[in-house]
């Protein structure tokens, strides 16, 4: 396992857009889960201040 604080060339964030998602995590979103049993739940997030999302 390499330690050290450098960017290890497998992570690729060239063609990412800072902020691209940011006011939609703002205002929060909705996770639709469907289950096996044939119900589905719905879960309502809001991330909490300061929280960084890496997306791919």
């Amino acid at each position: 396992m390499n330690n050290d604080d450098e960017m290890q060339p497998e992570y690729d964030f060239s063609k990412g857009v800072r902020g691209k998602h940011y006011r939609a995590y703002q205002r929060g979103y909705t996770v639709m889960i469907h289950k096996t049993d044939g119900t589905t739940e719905e879960r309502d997030y809001t991330l909490p201040a300061g929280a960084v999302i890496l997306r791919s």
